[in-house]
C-alpha cells in the first residue's frame, strides 16, 4: 500500500501471497452473490437459489481463514491477520470445500443458465 511504501515497511512474500488470496476469496464471493442478483432480477431461481446459498462456502472460508465472514481487519498496514485458533488442515480443507460447492452446484446452475435461450434473451440489452 501507499502507507507501507511510505513508511518503508517490507511485506514478506508470504504475506503478500496471502493478501492477494484474500483478495480474490472477496471477488469471488462478490462475483457469487451478483450472478445470484442478476438470476432474481430475471426470475432465474435455480441459479438464484444457488448462489444466494452458496456464497456462504465463500464468506466461511473467510472466516476461516482470518476469523471475520467479510474479511474485516484481514489486510492491515505491515501485514495481515489470521484465525490462530485453525490449523493448516483446516485453513486447506475449507479451501477445498469452497471449491467442491463451486464445482459441484454454481457452475453446473451457470453453464444450464448460458445454455438456455429463454435466459439469454432475458439478458439481452
Amino acid at each position: 500500500s501507499m502507507m507501507e511504501n511510505g513508511l518503508d515497511i517490507q511485506i514478506p512474500s508470504n504475506v503478500r501471497i496471502f493478501r492477494s488470496l484474500l483478495l480474490e476469496l472477496e471477488r469471488v464471493a462478490i462475483h457469487i452473490g451478483d450472478l445470484g442478483g442478476l438470476a432474481e432480477d430475471i426470475g432465474y431461481y435455480p441459479l438464484y437459489g444457488v448462489c444466494v446459498t452458496d456464497r456462504g462456502a465463500a464468506l466461511g472460508l473467510m472466516e476461516t481463514w482470518i476469523g471475520n465472514r467479510f474479511g474485516k481487519g484481514g489486510i492491515r498496514p505491515g501485514g495481515c491477520r489470521t484465525n490462530q485458533r485453525i490449523s493448516p488442515e483446516d485453513a486447506k480443507n475449507a479451501f477445498y470445500a469452497l471449491k467442491k460447492v463451486f464445482y459441484k452446484n454454481i457452475e453446473p446452475q451457470i453453464l444450464r443458465a448460458l445454455s438456455d435461450s429463454t435466459i439469454k434473451e432475458r439478458l439481452q440489452g
